[in-house]
């Protein structure tokens, strides 16, 4: 089995049963953006239905932040700053410098319809693990770019 495969199989998607298997302290030091994610959509829903616009207005960008967070793949790994492989201040280069280069060449306009999602937790999951199998994609675009243009030009 694939090591993400196996992830995806073993890893708790329930906040009681990730702190069984791992202990609380041990999630937070780690990281717990998909369960984050969770709580801040369930405070949407309940906003919406309180009717308070400042409420709602709130938790949407609070919403907005995790889910752009667990889109990132170096927020899914222990070497979320290349600090394992050598390559420290990738997280800074992928969250900034490149957006930074590369925003004229941004296409900011969605025109896909919204539509409901029906299992959010389920979402959220899939949509961790997608961003995970990308780690290595991205650590190893680095190294390339690091070993091939002199660090002045990068």
């Amino acid at each position: 089995m694939h090591d993400l495969d196996s992830m995806r199989a073993k890893f708790p998607r329930y906040w009681s049963d990730a702190v069984e298997q791992y202990g609380e302290d041990s999630l937070r030091a780690n990281g717990i953006g998909p369960f984050s994610l969770e709580w801040e959509y369930k405070k949407l829903v309940k906003a919406f239905k309180s009717k308070k616009r400042d409420g709602y207005l709130r938790q949407m960008a609070n919403l907005g932040h995790y889910i752009a967070d667990l889109h990132v793949p170096l927020h899914t790994t222990e070497n979320y700053n290349g600090q394992l492989t050598g390559q420290d201040g990738i997280h800074g280069f992928w969250e900034s410098r490149v957006p930074e280069l590369l925003f004229k060449d941004f296409d900011l306009v969605i025109l896909e319809p919204i539509v409901p999602i029906d299992d959010v937790k389920t979402r959220i999951w899939n949509v961790v693990f997608d961003s995970h199998s990308y780690v290595h994609k991205v650590l190893g675009l680095e190294r390339h770019l690091t070993d091939s243009i002199p660090l002045e030009k990068f």
